[in-house]
């Protein structure tokens, strides 16, 4: 999965919920001192959300940060054995 698409994924999780919550655009910028326009950006996918305003978010939103990105599908090509065992050394 390329950037893009992971941005366009947690966008629409963050309409998602915020429509769950019958919130408007506007209730969430205020929650997080930034302007609707960015929310609308942050929804559609064109710009990407950091860490720390994906904390405030999930706040404002009630859920986890973790809401946004559980279950994405981020690898777009399987791993070679030698990435995984490259992964698992430098991990530990």
């Amino acid at each position: 999965m390329d950037e893009r698409a992971i941005y366009r994924a947690v966008g629409r999780r963050l309409r998602q919920r915020r429509r769950f919550l019958d919130l408007t655009l506007e209730d969430i910028a205020r929650a997080c001192s930034v302007s609707f326009q960015q929310i609308q950006k942050y929804e559609s996918g064109t710009s990407a959300i950091s860490v720390a305003k994906l904390v405030v978010l999930a706040d404002a939103l009630q859920v986890p940060a973790s809401f946004f990105v559980e279950n994405l599908n981020f690898e777009s090509r399987p791993r070679t054995d030698a990435e995984v065992e490259s992964f698992r050394a430098n991990a530990a």
